[in-house]
């Protein structure tokens, strides 16, 4: 299964939909809607969503994370369980990835590295 989480930080709405665009996710008016409505919420530090039938999953944060700010790596930590849910709903709608007795060791194998790529990326970790 292929599938990306996609990072922003301090960025608008159209600036994901045309990040969006530029890497050939196809995206209907409602949901370029959808986008800027999240991305407006005042309230909140971070959201994560899917687009339409794109298996990717886009994470958006006010402030980039850091090392200096458990706040901010906290934020991603949070929103990266959103994207594993979502990644788990899309390969495994029943049982989102937990086995019959209801343990998660893929998950955490793929939490795991997700955090490991994200803080890579931006940086946080060599």
């Amino acid at each position: 299964y292929r599938r990306s989480v996609i990072i922003f930080w301090n960025t608008s709405a159209d600036g994901i939909i045309d990040y969006l665009r530029k890497h050939k996710v196809n995206l209907s008016s409602s949901s370029e809607a959808t986008i800027k409505e999240l991305c407006s919420e005042e309230s909140t530090s971070g959201i994560t969503f899917s687009v339409d039938t794109n298996p990717d999953v886009v994470i958006s944060l006010k402030h980039k994370p850091t090392a200096e700010s458990t706040g901010t790596v906290g934020c991603l930590m949070h929103e990266l369980l959103h994207a594993l849910d979502a990644i788990c709903h899309q390969i495994d709608p029943e049982d989102m990835m937990f086995d019959k007795k209801g343990a998660s060791e893929a998950r955490a194998y793929l939490f795991e590295y997700m955090v490991s790529e994200a803080l890579h990326a931006i940086k946080i970790t060599k």
